[in-house]
C-alpha cells in the first residue's frame, strides 16, 4: 500500500534542503514544486493542499510553467537523478524568480 503524502511530510522533505521557514523566499516555491508531484501541475489543487492563497500559488505556477518545469499535465524534473538536489534547488530559484 502506498504511503499517503501529507503537508507535514513535504515540509520535512523541504527541511532537508535547509528551507525551513516560511520567511525564506524559497519556501513557498519549494512547497509548490514538491506538491506538484502529489497534486499534479495544478495551482488550484496545490493551493488547497499547502493551504496558501490560490493567487500566490498561481503566480509561482505561471513562472514554473513558463520555464518548462510543468508541461501540460506533467512535472518535468530531474530531482531524483544523481545530482537531483542541485536540480531541485535550481528549479526552486527559477520558481522564486531568483534565477533564469
Amino acid at each position: 500500500m502506498a504511503k499517503k503524502v501529507t503537508l507535514g511530510y513535504l515540509q520535512k522533505e523541504l527541511k532537508k534542503f535547509e528551507i525551513e521557514s516560511e520567511t525564506n523566499p524559497c519556501y513557498i516555491p519549494g512547497m509548490v514544486l514538491l506538491s506538484s508531484l502529489v497534486c499534479g501541475p495544478n495551482a488550484d489543487k496545490i493551493a488547497k493542499f499547502i493551504k496558501k492563497p490560490r493567487s500566490i500559488v498561481r503566480q509561482f505556477g505561471k513562472v514554473i510553467r513558463t520555464n518548462g518545469i510543468w508541461k501540460h499535465d506533467k512535472v518535468c524534473c530531474e530531482w531524483f537523478d544523481k545530482n537531483g538536489g542541485i536540480a531541485f534547488h535550481c528549479d526552486i530559484l527559477v520558481a522564486a524568480g531568483l534565477a533564469l
